[in-house]
């Protein structure tokens, strides 16, 4: 059952269905769960505890956290108990090296602090699997993905050179892994991933060239799956997602046309995979984001109506309105609080003020019972809001209150939140008339090769 539920994990997931799944994940646990621990065998344990990993992942996608931890959190006492009675067998040591990667995946976003702790005795639990037995491909793939893991836990907890260092392992293990198995498929789509993670590192530490072109090696790696087979709907999404990645990077260092474009390519491939599976919840959330993205690129080029009618598809408007769930910043939830940004705007410039302060308003409720320690882009979020909210109370007449929301949002500059945080401070010091300051930290944008929605223009209305 065990091997069974392994074979079936992977392509289930990835096309969304997890039902069937579940079922058999149930089954298997349920096996397990009806035996006294003291009359189970090591073997019987490591398999129990590789079962509830199975069954905290498939809760985890569905949304049941608390049901994931609770799993883990067994799953991380069969394992322990058997590697303590057998602690030099690298089978055991592997085992429980997945049982605190699902704790720190679980607490990842409540808690990045605590994260780090389970992922960095993940790197070492899974190092010394991968040194006992170096033949091991899933060993080595596992000691790639434990230096991801804890490189994004430091990055969500804003230590940016440490996870740089952690992705740069990580990146080092997959390329050996892709030069001792080049026709590996799933090292390949592994090894884009943590480029993508890396180029957001570079991005916040103020790379942005350098961001572009491990992003750019990203695409490299992931458009031939998709080239080979256009029907490969699983490469089609990780293509779409790549491309709306290169999208931002793009905008941001001021070359909007090409984000565009790159958008494009990005929506049509989430509208025709929704067309195949219409209740995909990977690919609903791809084309949310893509959607939101697409509108705000519009509306900051000044393409108000173009913006309009992006959010007004039918597609759009299904993706957007369904599946953010309240306190938790997932993907739907980003693209829902993006979509109304924009959407705010072009109420703003209809002169429909009273819209664009409920949109804005909406979004602040949102952002503010996000549970846990929020990550760093929630938090800029939160003062993309407080500009947003002073912009239409400006343009309301309050000037007052659209003051107290620009100060919010001029206090990200004192936060090591990398160039998107700079960026709102600088529009809010730029409300405020602090052109001194804008200019200040506009030098610094500058520098670091960040162009977004192009800060010269904002300090030259500044000035004005």
């Amino acid at each position: 059952m065990e091997f069974l539920l392994t074979k079936m994990q992977v392509p289930l997931r990835e096309v969304g269905r997890l039902k069937e799944f579940n079922e058999a994940v149930d089954r298997t646990v349920g096996y397990y769960g009806t035996e006294k621990l003291e009359n189970l065998r090591d073997e019987s344990l490591s398999r129990y505890g590789r079962a509830l990993h199975l069954e905290t992942e498939t809760r985890q996608l569905e949304g049941r956290f608390d049901d994931a931890l609770k799993a883990a959190i067994v799953a991380a006492e069969m394992t322990g108990a058997v590697l303590r009675r057998a602690p030099s067998e690298p089978e055991r040591v592997s085992d429980h090296g997945q049982s605190e990667f699902w704790l720190g995946n679980l607490t990842l976003a409540r808690n990045p602090r605590e994260a780090i702790s389970h992922f960095a005795s993940y790197v070492d639990l899974t190092e010394q699997a991968r040194k006992a037995r170096p033949d091991m491909l899933a060993w080595q793939a596992n000691a790639a993905r434990a230096h991801n893991s804890l490189a994004l836990a430091l990055f969500r907890a804003g230590d940016l050179d440490p996870s740089l260092a952690e992705f740069t392992l990580a990146n080092a293990t997959w390329a050996q892994i892709r030069k001792d198995h080049p026709d590996d498929h799933q090292a390949r789509q592994a090894a884009a991933n943590t480029l993508n993670l890396t180029s957001d590192v570079l991005k916040a530490q103020g790379k942005m060239q350098a961001a572009v072109a491990v992003q750019e090696q990203s695409l490299a790696l992931t458009e031939p799956a998709y080239i080979l087979d256009k029907n490969d709907r699983d490469a089609q999404y990780r293509l779409a997602t790549v491309e709306r990645r290169i999208a931002r990077l793009a905008f941001e260092v001021g070359d909007a046309a090409r984000s565009l474009d790159h958008l494009e390519k990005a929506r049509d491939h989430g509208i025709e995979l929704l067309q195949h599976d219409p209740e995909n919840i990977l690919w609903q959330d791809s084309l949310a984001m893509t959607v939101a993205d697409f509108a705000a690129a519009e509306v900051l080029t000044g393409s108000l109506a173009k913006a309009a009618a992006e959010l007004g598809r039918p597609e759009s408007s299904r993706v957007l309105t369904t599946g953010a769930k309240l306190g938790v910043w997932n993907n739907r939830l980003q693209a829902l609080i993006a979509a109304r940004a924009a959407d705010a705007r072009v109420s703003m410039a209809h002169g429909e003020v009273r819209r664009a302060v409920a949109l804005a308003e909406a979004n602040a409720r949102d952002l503010s019972v996000l549970s846990g320690t929020p990550p760093p882009d929630a938090v800029v979020a939160t003062g993309e809001t407080e500009i947003m909210l002073g912009d239409a109370l400006d343009q309301a007449g309050d000037k007052e209150a659209a003051l107290s929301h620009w100060r919010n949002a001029e206090r990200l500059q004192d936060r090591p939140l990398g160039l998107r945080a700079t960026y709102v401070a600088m529009q809010a010091l730029c409300r405020r008339g602090d052109g001194s300051g804008a200019s200040t930290l506009a030098a610094e944008l500058k520098a670091a090769g960040y162009a977004r929605s192009l800060s010269a223009a904002v300090i030259d209305k500044c000035r004005k």
